[in-house]
C-alpha cells in the first residue's frame, strides 16, 4: 500500500517542520 507510505512521510515531515 504505497498510499499509507505517503501518509507516513507527509506525516513526519509536517512534525518536523514544526519542531523548526
Amino acid at each position: 500500500m504505497p498510499r499509507s507510505l505517503r501518509i507516513i512521510r507527509i506525516r513526519v515531515h509536517s512534525r518536523r517542520t514544526e519542531a523548526a
